[in-house]
């Protein structure tokens, strides 16, 4: 007997379903009631886009996260449908990890709430664009959000597409 606990897929799976949707749920709430609720602040994340864009972005993030929160509500009652769903948008996460998490966006948001001030001290002043500093800690949480989106959308789509969780949805 090894080290760890070996599992059996097929009596675990039923218990990992409503798991692996609450996770994803509470995920889904949180990024609608810290960043997508707040217009202004929205606007401001987006500044450098015109208007209309911007409303455009702010409706679809809401609608991509409400519809994941009713197709998780499908995969809790076991629909085919719902399953797919949440394999589709997480495909979606994937593709448009960048156009959701740009850097502009970190850095306006950092701006806006005046949070790590200090971060923006460490700007690099790059000779061809002078008045366009870099900020290296920004950079890195720009790769934190996208890592943490293409993870999650990964696990979750090998989760939702393997055979053993295939086979309780109908």
């Amino acid at each position: 007997m090894g080290p760890f606990i070996k599992f059996d897929k097929e009596k675990t799976a039923p218990f990992l379903i409503p798991f692996a949707a609450g996770a994803l749920a509470y995920r889904a709430l949180r990024e609608l009631n810290t960043d997508v609720l707040d217009y202004d602040m929205y606007r401001h994340m987006f500044r450098w886009l015109p208007p209309w864009a911007v409303f455009a972005r702010y409706c679809l993030s809401i609608f991509d996260r409400e519809l994941l929160l009713l197709a998780l509500v499908l995969v809790l009652l076991r629909k085919e449908i719902g399953r797919k769903t949440v394999v589709f948008l997480s495909y979606v996460m994937i593709v448009a990890v960048y156009w959701k998490h740009p850097y502009e966006a970190i850095v306006s948001i950092n701006r806006y709430y005046k949070t790590n001030m200090n971060e923006f001290q460490w700007a690099i002043h790059l000779p061809w664009a002078p008045h366009h500093p870099v900020y290296p800690l920004m950079i890195l949480r720009t790769v934190n959000f996208c890592l943490e989106d293409l993870l999650i959308g990964v696990i979750t789509i090998m989760f939702f597409s393997s055979p053993v969780v295939k086979k309780y949805f109908r």
